[in-house]
């Protein structure tokens, strides 16, 4: 059955407050029990954790004889601000500047931290003469935060990244600086993830990422992967074996929201458990290690890697489906000792596979050639 994000899942329908009762069983009690933390918990805890800051700051500040919303109170929300300001400035150091830093989302990050810290430190100003407003104001800040700043503004793009399955999340514009990677294909790969031409560069529908062992390449595709969830795309990544070999026990998903393992624990769907996308709902199809086993298939000759990608059609054939309906665009992942042997091979048996050009504006090859450091490497 198709993966797709059900009932249990989304929001329930109606009153803001019916809505929160029913997010509450599946998100705030053990929701972090035997689950790694999500991209969508992490952000509502650090959010959390700034209000925190603020309110622990403001309260000291009256403890120490400051006036209620006087000039102390101020000065902190000031001195919070000026922070993040340079946090602002060493985001923009730290990062490579191969691939550009988005400063529209970087502003709007920062600006949201300092609204928490801000909004703890007027808390705590107002407790000292009215703490029953504190507290309503404290549970007004929790419903923004959850429902509109959340649901509306930051939550959608964590979620995505989530159901992707990605196995870190990595941003582009940390990613090394490569003297010999070309221009053109780095300005097709922003293309790609922005959804606009980039310096000239259209959106290629399909990339093919080549490397040694150690040069980057899983993280380049990984990096690729967080800038597209990041902007709400549905994206899921797998390593080939997935897709390649036979499918293993039987999961029965058939129950809305339930993930059900074949020995027959259950845990209730929700963004901070989510669903990896399926693949008739996928976007882009991330997929590493193409060529692991290769030998088992003909090695990297032509006849060998088209065996291995018309195999998916017997493995998975919901993928093989999506693929071939050319809805879907995709990025490959390879492991090669010899980039100039055998990357033709692979694209022109990609190309044959996906019903495409084999040419450089539909199928990008891109080389990572030295191990991933300060310098970078590719070609």
């Amino acid at each position: 059955m198709t993966a797709t994000r059900d009932s249990a899942t989304a929001p329930a329908q109606g009153g803001l407050l019916r809505r929160f009762l029913a997010w509450l069983p599946a998100e705030y009690f053990g929701s972090d029990v035997y689950a790694r933390y999500t991209a969508a918990y992490t952000w509502q805890a650090n959010q959390i954790g700034h209000f925190a800051i603020g309110f622990g700051a403001g309260f000291i500040l009256l403890w120490l004889g400051a006036a209620p919303f006087g000039w102390a109170a101020w000065l902190l929300i000031g001195a919070y601000a000026l922070k993040e300001a340079a946090d602002f400035g060493i985001a923009k150091v730290q990062a490579q500047g191969f691939f550009p830093a988005d400063q529209g989302e970087l502003l709007a990050d920062m600006a949201t931290d300092t609204f928490f810290v801000a909004a703890g430190v007027l808390i705590a100003n107002v407790s000292i003469d009215a703490p029953y407003w504190a507290v309503a104001a404290t549970a007004a800040l929790g419903l923004l935060l959850r429902f509109v700043l959340g649901d509306r503004v930051f939550l959608p793009a964590k979620e995505a990244f989530d159901r992707s399955d990605l196995p870190v999340y990595y941003r582009l514009p940390n990613f090394p600086k490569a003297p010999t990677f070309r221009l053109e294909n780095r300005d097709r790969l922003v293309a790609l993830y922005t959804g606009a031409p980039h310096n000239g560069q259209a959106p290629p529908r399909h990339v093919l990422i080549q490397g040694r062992p150690g040069t980057g390449e899983s993280t380049l595709a990984a990096g690729l992967g967080a800038e597209l969830s990041n902007r709400r795309r549905r994206v899921r990544y797998t390593a080939a074996y997935a897709l390649f070999e036979e499918p293993g026990p039987a999961r029965d998903e058939s129950e809305a929201g339930q993930a059900v393992a074949p020995a027959g624990i259950t845990r209730r769907r929700s963004r901070f458990n989510p669903e990896t996308y399926g693949y008739t709902e996928t976007e882009v199809l991330i997929v590493d290690d193409v060529d692991a086993d290769s030998a088992e298939f003909g090695g990297g000759t032509p006849a060998g890697i088209r065996a291995r990608l018309e195999r998916i059609k017997t493995t998975r054939r919901e993928a093989y489906d999506a693929l071939k309906t050319g809805r879907v665009a995709t990025v490959w992942v390879t492991g090669s000792l010899d980039y100039e042997a055998n990357w033709q091979h692979w694209r022109d048996a990609l190309a044959a596979f996906l019903d495409v050009a084999p040419d450089d504006a539909t199928i990008p090859v891109i080389w990572l050639e030295a191990p991933m450091t300060s310098e970078g490497s590719g070609r």
